[in-house]
């Protein structure tokens, strides 16, 4: 079995950036006033300020979206493995235990988090708490059901329902990854004409100014 290891694009970092990006524009538009004075070309760095933060913060959107979708990928594929080790005669908090050592350092931390409150708390909270790192409700019932195999044993109606859920979550995780791949082939083919349409108005926008400016002067 294979670790499982997803690079955490880096926030900070990107966010540095955009603060240069925008002081740099900021520093030259300033510049280009006081020099030029061309005070009717002020709307244009403003427009392209707002369509560099508003780029920034949708593609930070977008990071975080896809991070939850490979966590949830990685949790489908975490607890195949669970169901192998349970197959090899695990309990459920063993196969739990050895799952861990394949995670990604973000989840292994939170299955290391709910194994120590479950050591704690023999109830099912420390279960559902841990089913709301993921928004979808169909983790609660997943680990419902695991919780149910601690309790009741892994054969028998406990382990069909469990089969039965992982199934629907496994079907539930990779649709959402099928419509996103397919909202990407759209977004994909429509994002030339948008760029185009932006840097057509961005250039009429100083073009305007800059006639603006010439004709007051004369």
């Amino acid at each position: 079995m294979k670790k499982i290891n997803f690079r955490k694009p880096s926030m900070k970092v990107s966010l540095v950036l955009l603060i240069i990006i925008n002081i740099l524009i900021l520093g030259a538009s300033i510049a280009l006033l006081v020099i030029y004075q061309l005070y009717t070309f002020i709307p244009l760095p403003i427009l392209l300020l707002g369509l560099i933060d508003y780029l920034y913060y949708s593609n930070q959107k977008k990071i975080k979206k896809q991070k939850a979708i490979l966590s949830e990928k990685e949790f489908v594929t975490l607890f195949t493995y669970f169901k192998v080790y349970l197959a090899n005669g695990f309990t459920v908090y063993g196969a739990i235990k050895e799952i861990t050592n394949f995670a990604s350092p973000s989840l292994k931390n939170e299955l290391e988090n709910f194994l120590d409150k479950v050591d704690q708390d023999k109830s099912i909270q420390p279960y559902i708490d841990f089913a709301h790192i993921f928004k979808p409700i169909i983790y609660e019932q997943f680990m419902i059901s695991v919780y149910q195999m601690v309790e009741e044993g892994t054969s028998g109606l406990y382990l069909q329902q469990f089969d039965r859920i992982f199934y629907k979550l496994s079907e539930v995780v990779y649709r959402e990854e099928e419509v996103k791949r397919e909202r990407k082939i759209v977004t994909l083919g429509a994002s030339p004409l948008i760029g185009a349409g932006l840097i057509i108005i961005l250039i009429t926008i100083g073009v305007v100014a800059i006639i603006g400016e010439m004709i007051s002067g004369i």
